[in-house]
């Protein structure tokens, strides 16, 4: 597969998880979400996806976009893959 098309399956991956977190969450309150285990563990997997699809962009990609907060996100996976 060309960069160019792995790059818009990661993206396609990082907007897909981010889509499906604002679906788990819309209408619930941070009091609801701290209670519910299962919607808790939907959106830290999701999380997980999202990071480790910022991780494997390629590098023209990466320094072609610095606007996107990659190592933040990226961080954010760690501690939840590994904490």
């Amino acid at each position: 597969m060309l960069p160019e098309a792995r790059d818009a399956a990661h993206l396609w991956d990082m907007i897909e998880a981010a889509r499906r977190i604002q679906k788990y969450t819309e209408r619930l309150t941070l009091d609801r979400y701290l209670k519910d285990d299962m919607v808790q563990s939907a959106v830290e997997r999701r999380l997980e996806i999202l990071g480790e699809a910022a991780r494997r962009v390629s590098d023209p990609f990466k320094r072609s976009h610095p606007e996107i907060p990659r190592q933040k996100i990226i961080a954010q996976r760690n501690v939840l893959a590994h904490e």
